[in-house]
């Protein structure tokens, strides 16, 4: 039986098989990893944390949002050359602006739903709003540039120091809680950032892997002294005429 030409290519089709492409992903600033020294995800932000780095929190007037479980990774630019220049956010993975605004506690702010592989929304708090340089319905690529850090302890910041909050929701929604109350409402709203960089391939976050050792070719083994030739036994010729020289 003879196949048509459609048949034939739609059998060749579907024996073949097509993965679905990797969501690229980016971490949102430089340093990313190396800067989380303060206010990690999942850390306890409680009045005695506070206490404990008071000189971190000079304008804490806003308990609710900054006392609980941190639902976000922060990462700090306080040295004194960083306060001195911008530091630019980029967004992590291709997305939909869904929120830039001013709020109360991020300063500015900017949320963007991804939707490969999986639904999720990123939010980038205490941004300078007025330098954020794109707008609610925009479609941004991965590594887009949407905006630089606030300066610290200014209004651009909410009085905060100069930091990026960087949260990854899960879902859809919009939710700019920065804390939550609960370990089990965390879990269940909330992906740890770094894991969730990790898990799709950040390279940040995932250093190549270490080159196999090649084997060393083996040395080459030192020329040898060509053996000594031993002296064949003179012939009874040769024997009489030494003899006979010797005579003289």
């Amino acid at each position: 039986m003879q196949l048509g030409t459609k048949t034939t290519i739609g059998l060749l089709i579907s024996l073949c098989v097509i993965p679905a492409p990797a969501l690229a992903v980016t971490v949102p600033v430089e340093d990313y990893l190396a800067r989380q020294t303060l206010k990690g995800y999942g850390t306890v932000a409680d009045d005695a944390y506070h206490e404990r780095h008071r000189e971190m929190f000079p304008h804490n007037r806003f308990q609710n949002q900054f006392t609980g479980i941190h639902a976000a990774v922060d990462v700090e630019f306080t040295e004194p050359f960083d306060l001195r220049r911008d530091v630019t956010v980029r967004a992590v993975a291709d997305g939909t602006v869904i929120q830039v605004a001013d709020v109360v506690g991020y300063g500015g702010l900017v949320v963007i739903r991804h939707t490969a592989p999986e639904s999720v929304t990123s939010l980038y708090g205490h941004l300078r709003l007025r330098g954020i340089p794109v707008r609610v319905g925009q479609r941004v690529r991965e590594g887009q540039r949407i905006g630089v850090l606030g300066s610290q302890f200014s209004a651009e910041t909410s009085g905060a120091r100069k930091h990026l909050h960087f949260g990854v929701h899960k879902g859809p929604a919009i939710d700019i809680a920065g804390h939550e109350q609960t370990r089990e409402r965390l879990r269940a709203e909330w992906y740890n950032p770094n894991d969730w960089l990790r898990r799709h391939g950040a390279a940040a976050l995932n250093p190549p892997a270490t080159p196999a050792q090649v084997s060393s070719p083996p040395a080459a083994e030192a020329p040898q002294s060509p053996e000594p030739v031993e002296e064949k036994e003179t012939s009874w010729l040769g024997k009489l005429i030494n003899w006979f020289k010797s005579l003289f």
